[in-house]
This record gives structure tokens, C-alpha cells and sequence, in this order.
């Protein structure tokens, strides 16, 4: 049990407040359907193999575990006849080189689009379990930024740096929705609404690390509807010391859990509390004096 529901249970909120998107069975598309919308790069003059194929091919071949253009080669010269009549777009097995060429000119932007489409009419239509709680039903979406390992990307001038990429993803289903190359870490910042603009963000909770706890970032989500979940760090020296001064010890302790993973043992604990507004002790008040939470605290 995630002791972030855990502690929730123990909130005094409406526990209607969160909405399930409702299933339209009209928006369900198949993955031909999604992939049909992404424009071919090629003229049409002499082309024998659609870029509908090529990517339906491909994408089946990922999910068998391809990871490279030759594997993907392969299992369509092995199944790929047999793929193309199951999704009725009956076609002679391209060549290597054919996949090669159109994979590496397809529009990145327009490819992504269609498999997001994709993407969210087959998590909208699954069904919700019966019994799950109204708050549990809440889209949760994750922003995140991770350097990639074994590639790399040659720059004009000739350097060489790795590729840092930052994804927003369905945390319960693990579906990346998005996904943008950035030059560095640092830049992550100006991803946060490149992402997140072509989603909809009603009700939706967005968490993402400190890097991204902003104040512009908190209006953004706001003005579309959403929710934050935002750790606060250094990099938020004022807030931080503000969040700190709060007296811990009277709020207490909402749930607590004990894992083992990557090497390490971890034990992590949550406390919750309600303050409308955030108080500010002020530099020579203490930060052990008398404290009183408000009706709505826990």
C-alpha cells in the first residue's frame, strides 16, 4: 500500500473530489488508426512501402524486444507478412534499408502524437476496478529527466555529449505521453509546459522533483486545472527554511514504510498538514514556539 494513500485516507476531503475520465468507446482507436495520421517524408512517386507499414512494423517489433534497426529487420523478415494480414494492411515485407530510411525521416513530433493519441484512448478504456476509491482514480502523471546511456550526439563544431531527455508519463500504467531532448539537466525547466500543453490536465496530479518546484510552473498548473506534488530543496532556499520551521514533532507522523531496493535500505515517512497560509516565523522567532494547527490540519 503506498503510504501517500495511506496519509490521504487521513485528509478532510471531499472523497468525490477526484473524477475518472469517463470511457469513450468512440475515442478508442486502434494503433493503425493512430499511426495512419503520420504524414510519409517521402515523395509519393516510387514509394512501395508506406510509412504506415514501416511504423506498424517497427512498433511491434520494439515490443518484442527489437533495439535496433537490424533486429527490426529480422523479425519482419521473419513474421512480418503475417503482421501486416492480422492488421489488414496486407503489404510485401519491407527491406532493411526501406526501414532504416523512412524510421530515421519520419516526423518525431508527428509519430509522437499519433502514439499519444493512442496511448490515452487505451488507458481511458480500461475499465476501473470495482471498490477503488474515488481519490485513487485520479490521473497521475510523473515529469521527469534522465541521461541517456550508450549513445550519443555529435554537435556541428564536432564535440560529443550525451542526449538528456525529460518524458511525462502515466504513473499507473508506466505509458510515456511525451518526450523532449534538452541540452543539459539545467535546461529541463523550459520542457515543463512543452510536455504537459497537449494533455489535458483537469484534475490530474503532476509530481516532478525539485528542480521543477517553481513558482511559474505552480501557476501553470493551476491556470489548466491540475495539481502539484513538488519536493522542495535547496534550490528554494526561502521556502525551504519555511517548510522547515514548521513544528514536526506536534504534527506527527501520518505513515511510515520500510523497503529494500538498489542496494540500499530505505525507511520513509509522511507528514501532512493543512496551512492556509504557510506561516513565516520570521529570523528571531523560534522555531519551537506554541503552535496551533487549523480545523483542517492533520
Amino acid at each position: 500500500m503506498s503510504p501517500i494513500v495511506a496519509a490521504l485516507e487521513g485528509l478532510e476531503v471531499d472523497p468525490d473530489a477526484g473524477r475518472a475520465a469517463p470511457v469513450d468507446e468512440a475515442a478508442v482507436v486502434s494503433l493503425v488508426e493512430a499511426l495512419s495520421q503520420v504524414p510519409d517524408p517521402r515523395k509519393p512517386r516510387g514509394v512501395g512501402h508506406g510509412v504506415l507499414v514501416v511504423s506498424l512494423l517497427g512498433a511491434c517489433a520494439v515490443l518484442t524486444g527489437a533495439r535496433s534497426f537490424t533486429a527490426i529487420a529480422e523479425y519482419v523478415h521473419d513474421t512480418g507478412s503475417t503482421v501486416l494480414d492480422v492488421l489488414g494492411v496486407g503489404a510485401a515485407a519491407p527491406h532493411e534499408s526501406t526501414i532504416r530510411r523512412v524510421l530515421q525521416r519520419v516526423d518525431a513530433s508527428a509519430l509522437e502524437a499519433a502514439l499519444r493519441s493512442w496511448a490515452l484512448a487505451q488507458l481511458s478504456a480500461q475499465p476501473v476496478p470495482e471498490g477503488t476509491p474515488r481519490r485513487e482514480q485520479r490521473r497521475v502523471l510523473a515529469l521527469d529527466g534522465k541521461t541517456l546511456r550508450g549513445t550519443h550526439v555529435r554537435a556541428a563544431d564536432g564535440s560529443v555529449w550525451l542526449p538528456h531527455l525529460v518524458s511525462v508519463l502515466d504513473q499507473a500504467s508506466g505509458a510515456v505521453l511525451g518526450q523532449v531532448q534538452v541540452a543539459e539537466k539545467g535546461s529541463e525547466i523550459t520542457a515543463f509546459t512543452a510536455l504537459l500543453d497537449p494533455l489535458d490536465l483537469d484534475d490530474v496530479l503532476v509530481t516532478a522533483d525539485a528542480l521543477h518546484t517553481q513558482r511559474a510552473h505552480a501557476d501553470y498548473l493551476h491556470r489548466r486545472g491540475g495539481h502539484y506534488l513538488m519536493t522542495i530543496k535547496a534550490n528554494q532556499p526561502t521556502l525551504l527554511a519555511r517548510v522547515r520551521a514548521l513544528p514536526w514533532t506536534q504534527i506527527g507522523v501520518a505513515d511510515r514504510q520500510r523497503g529494500r531496493g538498489h542496494g540500499r535500505v530505505e525507511t520513509r515517512t509522511i507528514s501532512m498538514v493543512s496551512l492556509p497560509p504557510c506561516p513565516d516565523p520570521g529570523p528571531r522567532q523560534s522555531r519551537d514556539r506554541r503552535w496551533e494547527p487549523s480545523p483542517a490540519a492533520f
